[in-house]
């Protein structure tokens, strides 16, 4: 979860985001209006426009979440234990980070992206291109909460990065977290809302008829991936209990 900060200072400005910035504004007046951006508490991320995760780099702006590196655990677990040819999807994907970064590294696998916001989606699908993955994922905009959100397909694996915060609490966020859009971070009165949906859905949407779900915890709570196999649920069930 991430911390409360309810006294909203300026930001103080680390030498590593200021290099980054004086690399990516080398005039000094683009690099001065960028600090001051920081300065008001604007993401670096949105400042510079671009993120890295895992081993990508990927576009972001205001439309979409900021890409985390405690999510990177989703992808590694995606990448390891995803059957030959698999097929997966991925929902509020956002970036696009998690089914990217595990096509790139799984050149034989594919994937479904699933997301509520148009913006967010064309963010995604830029950055599926740049990593050249684009052949071989669908992109779709779909609100995953209603009813039959997924369709038929069935899927090895259903991975997902939903919102998770408290309605009541996104206020008292970091200022920094604020600036992201609050339909990625809002999930609901209890900050379950995604999740029970995703449970709803998800066993008649895996490719065996003995579904076993998995919820792969990482330091990020709010990252899980349901999969069909005992070895993937055993290893979820791993992953939870060093999380």
């Amino acid at each position: 979860m991430y911390p409360e900060r309810k006294i909203r200072m300026p930001a103080e400005i680390s030498e590593r985001d200021r290099s980054i910035l004086r690399e990516k504004f080398p005039d000094e007046g683009a690099f001065r209006a960028a600090l001051t951006r920081l300065e008001n508490r604007e993401p670096l991320a949105y400042i510079i426009g671009e993120w890295y995760f895992y081993d990508e780099v990927y576009k972001v702006s205001p439309d979409c979440l900021i890409p985390r590196p405690e999510t990177e655990h989703v992808v590694e677990f995606l990448i390891k234990n995803l059957p030959p040819n698999g097929f997966f999807a991925d929902l509020c994907t956002g970036s696009g980070c998690i089914a990217i970064s595990t096509l790139v590294h799984r050149p034989d696998c594919r994937a479904v992206a699933i997301d509520i916001s148009e913006s967010a989606l064309a963010v995604a699908k830029v950055n599926a291109e740049s990593n050249l993955v684009s052949d071989r994922i669908t992109f779709i905009k779909n609100d995953i909460t209603a009813e039959n959100a997924l369709g038929s397909s069935l899927f090895d694996a259903i991975a997902s990065n939903p919102p998770y915060i408290n309605s009541g609490v996104i206020d008292t966020l970091q200022p920094e977290v604020l600036k992201e859009p609050r339909i990625a971070l809002d999930g609901g009165s209890d900050g379950l809302r995604f999740y029970r949906q995703i449970l709803h859905e998800a066993p008649d949407l895996i490719f065996t008829a003995r579904f076993s779900a998995a919820i792969a915890r990482t330091l990020n709570p709010a990252d899980f991936l349901y999969a069909k196999s005992a070895s993937i649920r055993d290893s979820a069930c791993a992953i939870s209990a060093d999380a």
